[in-house]
């Protein structure tokens, strides 16, 4: 009878390693690395808005009413950025900024929001590791556990064996 209470709970730790491994990954995978993948996209919309209203700061204004294809340009990144940062835009759609104060002002704005977002790219990052560890103890745990009872299993045998 001990054998098989053995191989049951060694069963049992085996599965339970399993699930949460699975839990993590799982956590890690569809939670964790989606959302930085998100925050790597909007910090890249964001840098290349950086980039286009700094290439046209020392004109005094950014206005491409006279380029479609730059306007174009502009109207995706904002369109795309409004929505998750509208403070970059005074809390106002606008695909214009009609002096350096205007640009200045957007161009603080999104450096703050990529600054912001590298921060929670940090954060998640310490996330991921930090379930990473778990899922690492876990298995560690399980296996040591398992060990344990193939000792203990191997002991009461000789012992049944040698007393019989």
């Amino acid at each position: 009878m001990p054998v098989d209470i053995n191989t049951n709970i060694g069963a049992a730790m085996v599965n339970l390693q399993g699930l949460a491994s699975q839990h993590y990954e799982t956590l890690v995978k569809d939670k964790f690395v989606k959302e930085l993948q998100q925050l790597n996209e909007e910090n890249r919309k964001l840098t290349d808005f950086i980039s286009l209203l700094t290439r046209n700061k020392e004109k005094g204004k950014v206005d491409f009413s006279d380029n479609p294809e730059k306007l174009k340009e502009l109207k995706e990144l904002v369109d795309y950025l409004y929505p998750i940062e509208p403070g970059i835009f005074g809390h106002e759609l606008s695909y214009e900024w009609k002096d350096e104060a205007s640009i200045n002002a957007a161009l603080g704005a999104a450096n703050h929001a990529v600054q912001s977002r590298m921060q929670k790219s940090h954060d998640l990052a310490v996330q991921i590791q930090m379930h990473l560890e778990k899922a690492n103890l876990i298995d560690k745990i399980a296996k040591d556990t398992l060990e344990d009872h193939k000792k203990l299993q191997e002991h009461i045998i000789s012992h049944t064996t040698r007393g019989g």
